[in-house]
């Protein structure tokens, strides 16, 4: 689900000198999570640590807790929506959190993706985890900045809005953009049974 609505952002957030993070969540009931990076992190809250800059060759960890305070049938939604360089939008998209199936397109490039979903319940658990060291590219290999601005609302049986900022001044590994918005947006809902 991740990798596919976050195709069009990787293509445009590709380069820099430095990444910049930024996040606000809202409206949160059912579920609690917990994201601990360090170093690089100027502030936190009680979701973690927030306004995050790091320079190429610089490294970091992440220690992150979920816990689901509630079941997620069905009636859990989430809407997805992004704005790529302040010209781009992408979405909105609202799926299920688990259950059947869930379809997007990606603006622009008009490519359609579809993936399964997790059955239904996710059953309320809790869970830690310390994921690998992340270590940015030495330099920028293209001389390309932009920024995206992300909001997450979920609805139903938990709730919460999320709005990120990502300014890549500073980010050239796709992959390193994708596991952060995997720890910031999409970690507690790959949740399995």
């Amino acid at each position: 689900m991740m990798k596919a609505i976050l195709f069009l952002c990787i293509l445009v957030c590709t380069a820099s000198a430095q990444l910049t993070i930024k996040r606000t969540y809202s409206g949160v009931s059912g579920l609690y999570s917990y994201i601990k990076i360090t170093p690089g992190c100027a502030t936190s809250d009680q979701y973690g640590s927030n306004d995050c800059s790091w320079p190429y060759g610089s490294s970091f960890t992440v220690n992150q807790s979920l816990t689901l305070k509630n079941d997620i049938t069905a009636n859990t939604k989430l809407t997805f929506k992004a704005n790529v360089a302040g010209a781009i939008p992408v979405g909105p998209f609202v799926c299920q959190l688990c259950g059947g199936n869930c379809t997007i397109t990606i603006p622009i490039i008009n490519q359609k993706f579809s993936f399964a979903l997790p059955p239904c319940p996710i059953r309320a658990s809790s869970e830690s985890s310390v994921l690998p060291p992340f270590t940015l590219p030495a330099k920028n290999p293209l001389p390309v900045a932009a920024g995206v601005t992300v909001e997450v609302i979920l609805t139903g049986d938990v709730t919460s809005t999320l709005n990120f900022t990502a300014d890549f001044a500073a980010i050239s590994d796709p992959e390193l953009f994708t596991a952060l918005m995997d720890i910031y947006v999409f970690r507690g809902l790959r949740h399995r049974n």
